[in-house]
């Protein structure tokens, strides 16, 4: 997942010993096939998986298929492979193998194998800036089967690289909101810390009850108040003009767009989901290159 962003985000790269420590953590995670019959290790057709899907063009088992079967002897080896006792063959997974595995397996084990690996690779230093995080939930692409709904995935990304922290697939009978909870865990127990995180959230994650919650976890917020909330988008706005301060003017370049914006702090009011000691900000699009209407929003933050 990237996050909504008008900054380009550039890549993390990752050395061998990195890859490495990922390859042998795939190896905690269950097989679900029967002890009698494997021709492939485990944790060599998931590290398949997670080599071929993060190369762009190949999102799909028949693409990770084709990546496998392109893929030297030597770079299979290092994945994991088994030669073939007999003859000494190194044989890349096979698309059904690969669909079998990844529709089978617990994905609950795999995404705590990858948070916990991703933790070690991203965290804030304890004396540095915080980490800025987005929360943002997304429909999967693709992955609809019959009259069933896309699977929903909420996650947490990072902002300065396109790395997830920790990602929840959202229960059919439940929404975006209540999964926040169930995310902090997620990177509790992953290895990071919240209270050295800034988190920014979306419109509809622009509740009291999120707020509290991050308040309680010491993590710093940027909350988005639109005209879903024609109330506190008023009084949000009210509350900056009174502070009467000058804007600040900032310009951003991305996804095919020049955006400029004016922005505005001033303390948080009572109306605002934001606790006391907190701020709120009203942002204003000054400009674009891009089509369409600009719309004036806002935000209740805690840094």
């Amino acid at each position: 997942m990237y996050p909504s962003s008008l900054t380009p985000t550039r890549s993390r790269e990752v050395s061998a010993d990195q890859a490495g420590d990922l390859l042998r953590a795939l190896r905690s995670v269950p097989d679900p096939r029967r002890d009698g019959g494997r021709r492939h290790p485990m944790a060599y057709v998931l590290g398949v998986l997670v080599m071929s899907f993060t190369c762009a063009g190949f999102g799909s088992f028949a693409a990770s298929a084709q990546w496998a079967a392109a893929a030297s002897a030597r770079l299979l080896l290092t994945l994991g492979a088994a030669p073939d006792p007999l003859t000494g063959a190194v044989v890349a997974p096979g698309e059904a193998t690969l669909r079998r595995i990844a529709t089978r397996m617990d994905n609950e084990a795999f995404e705590a194998v990858l948070a916990a690996w991703t933790a070690r690779l991203v965290s804030a230093e304890k004396d540095g800036p915080r980490l800025a995080v987005a929360i943002d939930g997304k429909a999967v692409r693709g992955a609809r089967v019959g009259d069933l709904a896309a699977p929903h995935l909420l996650s947490a990304a990072t902002h300065h690289t396109p790395v997830v922290l920790a990602q929840r697939e959202i229960p059919g009978k439940t929404n975006e909101i209540p999964m926040v909870t169930t995310l902090l865990d997620d990177l509790r127990t992953a290895g990071h810390d919240p209270s050295r995180m800034v988190f920014t959230l979306d419109a509809l994650h622009t509740q009291h009850a999120t707020a509290r919650l991050l308040h309680g976890a010491d993590a710093g917020y940027v909350m988005t108040v639109k005209g879903n909330q024609p109330g506190l988008l008023a009084a949000v706005q009210a509350q900056v003009s009174a502070a009467n301060q000058a804007p600040v003017r900032a310009r951003s370049r991305g996804h095919a767009r020049t955006a400029e914006r004016l922005i505005q702090v001033a303390p948080a009011g009572s109306t605002s989901p934001a606790p006391p000691g907190s701020s709120a900000s009203c942002v204003t699009p000054a400009g674009s290159t891009a089509s369409g209407s600009a719309r004036k929003s806002s935000t209740a933050s805690r840094t």
